[in-house]
């Protein structure tokens, strides 16, 4: 263990006066097996010390008040005539320190000046299954500092602190070192320092020669497909700035193989809702609306950003056709699967969103209901019954022809049940005799 330099200082370690900044990572097999894991996780420290110091001299200035210069190495060197003196203090001058934790372990002397320090304290030897405990020791901070672990490619539920996690952002977890040792606090989203500490260690991973193999194989990748997709792309689909998150690549060759499936028009209405963008926040729905049939081409293409994007796919889909509301909620998966299935293969169904019939909850319904569609898309046909039923003095079979008419104006939707009503008082023989008009 690392010890304080100075004697008053050493009394009080001694004497166990002092907390530690230390926390422990158990891993679930031996470090050999989590070099790809370490690689990409960071150890902090961020000295709230040096960063109240800097903003209190930057007032200082604006004020044109006296400044603050800090002692540092070099004059601690200088005083003590020693050249090799190294307090337990970070050899630099920013207020965040941010190492490599797997760097740390395979060189420690040549990572010390960053104020953090690794050992294994628990080794399984030839069981992996026992894993490992690796002890951080954050040798440098002070009482008030900040110190954690940060993961530029973390996603929720990668970092965690037992035993009662404080949450926050996924990428970090943040400690404050007090009196009675570290305490776990949630993130600020709005503090500062916090998005420092995840950009710097954002640029370091950059930096090391696994990001930039990466880095190659996207990029090649990506001029590939675009390459591929050049005589039926106006522009290249796929951006070659940036990093890969998470399933990008299978996400961009799933959207390359649909844009050379698909029809010249389809990719016109995939392009409208918001090309490769869109295809990334729902592939199941720009799939389904670009494989789809006459009922996919909806009269008014709204993008994505535009479009409900919550509920079941069916609702989705049917809010992306103009059709919101078609079907009912209460529908079990297995209707809503072969409902989906249906519209996108029948073409005879667009007459169902042109009658504003809704969906039966079985497809076995459907044929009758296009029948009843049909004969309720003839304007023609429903003023002639309704001029008949008005004549008649049948004010109840009128009233329905007249309430489907508002309620067609005002965007509803008409149930299976009440459609097939309907079409018995279009049936209805007397109106045979009555010329249409």
């Amino acid at each position: 263990m690392r010890q304080a330099p100075f004697s008053i200082m050493q009394h009080w370690l001694n004497e166990n006066g002092a907390p530690r900044a230390i926390l422990q990572i158990r891993l679930t097999q031996t470090l050999q097996d989590n070099t790809q894991l370490l690689r990409r996780v960071y150890a902090f420290i961020a000295m709230r010390q040096r960063q109240r110091l800097d903003i209190w001299n930057q007032l200082q200035k604006l004020n044109g008040a006296p400044l603050i210069d800090p002692l540092n190495l070099t004059d601690l060197r200088a005083a003590t005539g020693r050249k090799d003196e190294c307090p337990d203090a970070v050899a630099m001058d920013g207020s965040v320190s941010i190492v490599n934790l797997l760097r740390l372990i395979l060189d420690p002397e040549k990572y010390a000046g960053h104020g953090v320090a690794v050992r294994r304290v628990a080794v399984s030897e030839g069981n992996r299954k026992n894993g490992e405990i690796i002890e951080i020791d954050f040798f440098a901070a002070a009482l008030g500092d900040d110190v954690g672990l940060v993961c530029p490619s973390a996603m929720l539920g990668d970092l965690l602190v037992a035993p009662i996690d404080p949450g926050g952002q996924e990428k970090l977890r943040l400690l404050r070192f007090g009196s009675d040792g570290l305490q776990p606090l949630r993130v600020k989203e709005d503090d500062p320092l916090i998005s420092e500490i995840i950009n710097q260690a954002a640029q370091l991973s950059q930096t090391t020669p696994l990001h930039a193999q990466l880095r190659k194989c996207r990029e090649r990748l990506t001029a590939l497909l675009n390459k591929s997709l050049a005589e039926i792309s106006t522009l290249p689909p796929f951006d070659q700035v940036g990093a890969w998150e998470g399933l990008d690549p299978l996400a961009q060759l799933s959207y390359a193989r649909l844009l050379r499936r698909i029809a010249p028009m389809k990719r016109q209405r995939l392009y409208a809702l918001g090309g490769y963008s869109a295809y990334v926040s729902d592939p199941s729905l720009i799939a389904a609306i670009a494989t789809s049939g006459v009922f996919g081409e909806a009269e008014s293409p709204k993008p994505m950003s535009e479009l409900r994007q919550n509920g079941a796919l069916l609702q989705r889909y049917l809010a992306a056709c103009d059709a919101h509301g078609m079907a009912s909620k209460t529908m079990t998966l297995r209707q809503q699967a072969r409902a989906l299935l249906a519209l996108k293969r029948d073409e005879d169904l667009l007459v169902l969103r042109q009658a504003r019939i809704s969906l039966p909850d079985e497809i076995e319904g459907l044929s009758s209901l296009t029948r009843v569609a049909h004969k309720l898309n003839d304007r023609v046909l429903l003023k002639r019954a309704l001029n008949f039923f008005e004549q008649s003095d049948d004010k109840k079979s009128a009233n329905e022809i007249i309430n489907y008419l508002n309620g067609y104006e005002q965007g509803l939707w008409l149930p299976p049940d009440r459609a097939e009503a309907l079409e018995n008082l279009l049936n209805y023989k007397a109106l045979v005799d009555i010329p249409r008009y």
